[in-house]
């Protein structure tokens, strides 16, 4: 089927891509050069609170322009060094 559809002798069907999306366990995208990441957010499915919150806290970020990203990123270093301070021995 593979060999086929790379050739251009047959088409993928829907259900075809899904099926080779879950069995490679990566996303659609992938399958179709859309993206080069294997796995993408939106093929997580979250079961717990945390998770759906680093779902969302993914998607926003994703959301923000490069100045924004670097200004979110600065605020988390500063963060984790002043837990880093915190947690060394007095």
């Amino acid at each position: 089927m593979i060999s086929r559809i790379e050739c251009d002798i047959d088409t993928i069907t829907k259900e075809q891509l899904l099926l080779l999306a879950d069995f490679y366990n990566v996303s659609t995208d992938y399958i179709l050069e859309r993206t080069q990441l294997k796995k993408t957010c939106g093929n997580w499915q979250p079961e717990w609170k945390a998770e759906q919150d680093c779902h969302t806290l993914i998607q926003t970020f994703n959301l923000l322009n490069a100045d924004q990203q670097d200004m979110v990123w600065t605020v988390i270093s500063k963060f984790l060094e002043q837990e880093a301070r915190r947690q060394l021995p007095c």
